[in-house]
Formats: C-alpha cells, sequence, structure tokens
C-alpha cells in the first residue's frame, strides 16, 4: 500500500512542482543548483597532512587519521569504501602498498566483483614520504585490532580508539578538528576558521582525477582511477 501510493501520479506530480519551485526560489537567490563536484584538497593541506602523520608529538589519532586522509586522497576513495577495507588486507610491496576493498558499492558478496584491489605508490606524497609511517600507525599498537572495516571512533583524548566503526558523520567531524589544527611553518593556522567546511567527505575523489584531466590524461584512462564509474573518479553531490 505505501508503495503504491509513494508512486501515485499525484504526489509525483506535487513533488516535481516542489523542486521545481525550489530550483527557481534558489536561482532568484542566487544560489547554486544542480549537482556540484566536490572541490578538491589543495596542496597545502596534503603537506600539512604529511607533516602531521611525521610528528611524533602528537596524538596517536590525529596522526592516523591523518594518513587515513592521505590514503583516501591518493587512492581516490569515497568513504564508503573504507567500510570495506580492513587495515589487515593492507601489505607492502616493493612499489608500495596493496590492498582489497571487499564491500564498496560496485563490490560485495552480492555483487559481480566480490573485491577490488587498490595500490599506492610509495612516491605519492608532495613534500615528505608518509605511506610507510602512516601504514605503521594502522598496523601496529592500538589501531591494528581486527576488524572488518578501517576507520573506528576515537577516544576524547585521541590517544586510542574506542572500536566501535566511525560513520559519515563521525569522520566530517574528525576531518574539520584535524582542519582545524592545521600550522603552517611559522605557525599560523593554515585556514581561515571560516574555511574548515569548504572540503567535504567527497573532496578526496576529485584531486587525482582532477590533476590527470589538467595533464591532458584521456577520460578512458582516468576513469580507471577509482574504478567506480565510466565518467572518472570526480564525486558529485
Amino acid at each position: 500500500m505505501g508503495d503504491r501510493l509513494a508512486k501515485h501520479s499525484v504526489l509525483e506530480g506535487a513533488a516535481k512542482e516542489y523542486e521545481s519551485r525550489r530550483r527557481l526560489q534558489a536561482q532568484a537567490a542566487g544560489e547554486a543548483t544542480g549537482t556540484r563536484q566536490a572541490p578538491p584538497l589543495c596542496l597545502a593541506w596534503l603537506a600539512s597532512l604529511e607533516a602531521e602523520v611525521l610528528d611524533e608529538d602528537k596524538e596517536l589519532v590525529v596522526r592516523a587519521y591523518a594518513a587515513y586522509r592521505l590514503l583516501r586522497h591518493w587512492s581516490s576513495l569515497r568513504f564508503d569504501d573504507g567500510n570495506g577495507l580492513s587495515p589487515g588486507s593492507l601489505e607492502k610491496r616493493a612499489r608500495g602498498i596493496f590492498g582489497l576493498l571487499s564491500r564498496t558499492k560496485t563490490s560485495g558478496a552480492d555483487k559481480k566483483m566480490a573485491t577490488l584491489p587498490i595500490f599506492l605508490s610509495d612516491d605519492a606524497f608532495v613534500q615528505r614520504p608518509w605511506l610507510i609511517p602512516g601504514l605503521e600507525l594502522w598496523l601496529k599498537g592500538p589501531l591494528a585490532y581486527e576488524r572488518d572495516f578501517f576507520l573506528p571512533l576515537p577516544t576524547e583524548d585521541f590517544s586510542d580508539t574506542c572500536r566501535k566503526r566511525a560513520r559519515y558523520s563521525d569522520s566530517r567531524h574528525l576531518s574539520r578538528c584535524l582542519l582545524s589544527g592545521l600550522k603552517t611553518e611559522s605557525g599560523e593556522p593554515l585556514h581561515l576558521p571560516e574555511a574548515v567546511g569548504f572540503w567535504t567527505e567527497h573532496s578526496d575523489r576529485s584531486g587525482v582525477d582532477g590533476w590527470l584531466a589538467a595533464l591532458g590524461v584521456d577520460e578512458s584512462l582516468r576513469s580507471f582511477v577509482g574504478r567506480w564509474s565510466k565518467k572518472g573518479a570526480a564525486d558529485l553531490y
């Protein structure tokens, strides 16, 4: 009954009319309409994240989360992809790190592809190599417990984990906390407080794909980055 009511032509027409009015009001107010591509992470932020990973004076979870965001950026991963990536599946190879995604929008037990491979090169850095030190934060110590997802919730002091799966809203909060604490070499904040919310959890999908597009790499080759869409790895929201 509920399904039939939801598909009723009167309700569908009302929903379309409401959406049309909403778009017209947004346009009149000078607001953006339609889909937008998430802004990619800037180079200064990536360099600062590398420094966070290597700063042994920082809390464990801060360093590890910085490595997690770098992993997502260079691998063009969505937040949800991390729910199917176990830290135990990551292993060092001759030229970088290899891992397996067991649950994504295009892989899993009910999909044609049960798993998808990821590979991250040792050369994936802006200023300072972070990959191996960053990986060790997840494979040794409190964060190395067995699980089938990547990101756990931290304790209040960011020194350990409470061993519960972090949700999208948790990751967004952690990203904003991390971004707010980034500094320049002179010790000044890297961003104004108002800019913290500019980047989203979708931004990791826009970086490498955008760089390749700027270099003139053909879309048929760029679509391999992220392996999710014929249109490439950039997320729209």
